[in-house]
């Protein structure tokens, strides 16, 4: 542009000079003063006319640059989307030219998962992409020129859970796994019960706030309502809820609303607790209030700029007495009751006196809190609305016990300050009076405890010049340090060295026998004796034997002391023939008790070990030749007491019976029987406890007798003998703990 200029002005004085060539040489002088003062002018104009020329050429151009730019910020556009497929996992990122911010949801049947890019064309990437990995497909782009949005569609063959990352230089990245959510554990929903979002509705009022209506049915939906001023987002979360397929979309609102681009809604997440969530992508930050309409949640946005409608100052704590748990993102967590706040101008103590009311709390204010407040708050808990309040009037507060105390923020920092600086500087000095300080020395003798037990307990209390020396033969402890520590350790030890409390155990260990036998027998004999009436040579005779030889003799055990028996017998009445009859029975029954009283004393939590038996010899081979070993075979009770200080003793209890058992015997040494009870009981001084239960029974019968005639009803009685037994054997141990009183 310059050069251009340049050659302009050469060529106009150039033609000047031309023109005075062709005049006489009587006007030389004249005409070369008038030409140079008309160059002089020529000159000037030019230049003002190219300077002029100049800042026109420079404003052009920057409003060249200024619609470049417009262009380039309106016309972002995508730039790659590609895969990462991986083991566990696909990868998916997303890149444009420009700072992104995006909206993501779920949609079902098919599963796709759906990512809306807001201010970002589609640019030259050809669709759909091909995947085919994991759970993913393929991925369409689709755009949207009215709200100017670009919609990534990832195709799944099962429904999925998916992480995706924060946007970072112009891209973001989304994991999704190869395992669908079907496959993961099973959780029970902390509420139970699960609410079903039917649809969104957006609205337009006549005072030109923006409506928007969740419908629900459920008639108290639960609710989290979360602003993204960064953003310029409103995120609503809907607890325990599941939506519809039909109600999973994002929706233009531009022909409705000015202020809002559009309203998203979508499942969030489905396990472990089911969240809806519904996006309003805001122009600007605007104000909104949300309440409930029976089944519905109606979330209004005022529009921007608009400044609040004024109306009386009024209070009105939440009907909901039941205490919520909310938080906002990244923010401290708040579980105080519900209040509702909207205020026109209204004097800050007043406000604070109400929260006072409400939070049950004593609220002093310093004499620099004053102003006015203009607030909204709508269902939140008291300490966020506090909060709030305290934030936006540069105040603080300090908590104590019932009392909060607020000040302004500067008076509470430098007050902190000032604390904290006190706190360490008499920590400082405590510390320099402790290194300063004259050392002394101090014996402790020790007459219960050991000296080397309780020196790890003054370790603890000791300064860093302090020392303690063990005298192992008296159980004396030597301690040198400041006068302060020494009285900590004399008072420590004196309340540690204490006499051991002792314990009288008094067992009883009863074993108790039962046995029942009944024994049935009978005994046949008889005798014979017939003569001829022939002489020849002499009379014959036949001879049975007499009673006492039995032809059949199936005695019971019946003797002197044992039991009863029955003899009979019947002849013929002229004594030819005689039959013996001896019927036999015992029944015995019987008790044994074998009563031991073992006493033993111990410590407090100190083992107590009581055993009774024998220990049998066997005899092993072995390349040393052959040894006698033994094996013990003893009733054995450990008792280890604990004395609480409510005078009650805890005892762990451990009742052991081994037993020799010689029906079983391996060469010759018995098998060993082992019955064993192990409890832990508390009862008070000198009561008992009882342990039962370790029983052995042993059940016999036996029948013998006349092949084929025993087997006879009735009358095979005649020709058989049973016995039954049966014992039975039970341990029983009684402990009775005595706490021995000085």
């Amino acid at each position: 542009m310059q050069k251009t200029e340049n050659r302009r002005q050469k060529k106009i004085v150039g033609s000047k000079q031309y023109a005075v060539g062709s005049k006489t040489t009587s006007y030389l002088l004249f005409t070369a003063y008038c030409l140079l003062l008309t160059a002089y002018f020529f000159s000037g104009c030019a230049t003002s006319k190219t300077e002029s020329k100049k800042l026109d050429n420079a404003a052009s151009s920057l409003k060249v640059e200024e619609k470049a730019d417009q262009s380039k910020r309106e016309k972002a556009a995508l730039t790659k989307v590609y895969a990462e497929p991986s083991a566990d996992m696909v990868q998916l990122t997303i890149e444009t030219t420009d700072p992104l911010q995006y909206t993501a949801f779920k949609l079902n049947d098919p599963s796709r998962l759906i990512i809306d890019l807001s201010n970002v064309g589609l640019g030259d990437i050809k669709s759909p992409i091909k995947v085919e990995r994991g759970v993913v497909g393929a991925v369409a782009l689709h755009y949207f020129e009215q709200s100017n949005t670009t919609r990534v569609e990832i195709g799944l063959s099962a429904p999925i859970s998916h992480e995706i990352s924060k946007p970072v230089s112009n891209k973001i990245i989304v994991s999704i796994k190869n395992k669908s959510t079907e496959e993961d554990n099973e959780t029970t929903v902390a509420s139970g019960k699960i609410i079903t979002v039917n649809s969104i509705d957006v609205q337009r009022l006549s005072d030109g706030k923006t409506r928007i209506i969740v419908k629900t049915d459920s008639v108290e939906p639960k609710f989290t309502l979360i602003k993204k001023e960064d953003l310029k987002r409103l995120s609503m979360d809907v607890e325990d809820a599941r939506i519809l397929p039909q109600g999973q979309k994002a929706l233009d609102t531009t022909q409705v609303s000015t202020f809002v681009k559009k309203v998203s809604s979508f499942q969030h997440k489905d396990k472990p607790q089911p969240i809806v969530r519904i996006v309003a992508e805001l122009t600007e930050i605007s104000s909104y209030n949300i309440s409930r309409n029976g089944t519905d949640i109606v979330l209004d946005i005022e529009p921007p700029g608009v400044a609040s409608k004024k109306i009386e100052a009024k209070q009105s704590v939440s009907a909901e007495a039941k205490i919520n748990d909310v938080s906002l993102e990244g923010g401290k967590k708040y579980n105080g009751r519900k209040i509702s706040l909207d205020f026109q101008d209204a004097d800050i103590t007043n406000i604070l006196r109400l929260i006072a009311e409400v939070s049950e709390l004593n609220v002093i204010t310093s004499e620099d809190v004053k102003g006015k407040v203009t607030m909204r708050l709508i269902n939140i808990p008291w300490e966020q609305a506090l909060d709030v309040i305290l934030k936006t009037n540069k105040l603080d507060m300090i908590r104590e016990g019932s009392i909060i105390r607020i000040a302004p923020a500067v008076k509470i920092a430098e007050e902190k300050k000032a604390f904290n600086e006190a706190k360490k500087a008499a920590i400082e000095g405590k510390v320099v009076e402790e290194e300063t300080e004259e050392l002394i020395t101090e014996i402790f003798s020790i007459s219960y405890a050991k000296a080397g037990d309780l020196t790890k307990n003054l370790e603890k209390i000791k300064s860093k010049r302090g020392d303690i020396t063990i005298d192992e033969r008296t159980n004396t402890l030597i301690v040198k340090d400041i006068a302060k520590k020494v009285t900590e350790m004399k008072s420590l030890v004196e309340k540690l060295d204490k006499r051991t409390p002792q314990v009288l155990i008094e067992a009883r260990i009863v074993e108790v026998n039962k046995n029942f036998s009944k024994e049935l027998g009978i005994e046949w004999g008889g005798k014979f004796n017939l003569a001829s009436d022939v002489n020849f040579p002499n009379t014959v005779a036949v001879t049975g034997s007499s009673v006492g030889t039995s032809a059949v003799s199936l005695p019971a055990a019946a003797g002197l002391g044992s039991g009863g028996a029955i003899s009979a017998t019947l002849g013929s009445v002229t004594g030819a023939t005689q039959l013996d009859l001896r019927l036999s029975a015992l029944e015995a029954t019987g008790k044994a008790r074998i009563l031991s009283t073992p006493k033993i004393t111990t410590s407090d939590n100190k083992e107590a070990v009581i055993e009774s038996g024998r220990s049998i010899p066997y005899a092993t081979v072995s390349q040393s030749g052959t040894q006698i070993q033994f094996i013990d075979a003893t009733i054995s009770l450990t008792v280890t007491p604990h004395i609480t200080p409510d005078n009650f003793v805890s005892m762990k209890i451990v009742a052991t019976k081994n037993e020799a058992d010689f029906a079983n015997q391996v060469q010759g040494t018995p098998s060993i029987i082992k019955k064993k009870a192990n409890t832990e009981v508390l009862i008070r001084d000198g009561e008992t406890t009882v342990i039962g239960g370790l029983y052995k029974t042993t059940k016999q019968e036996n029948v013998a007798g006349v092949p084929w005639l025993m087997k006879i009803p009735i009358i095979g009685w005649l020709f058989k003998k049973k016995s039954d037994r049966d014992d039975g054997e039970e341990l029983l141990i009684f402990i009775t703990p005595k706490i021995i009183r000085s």
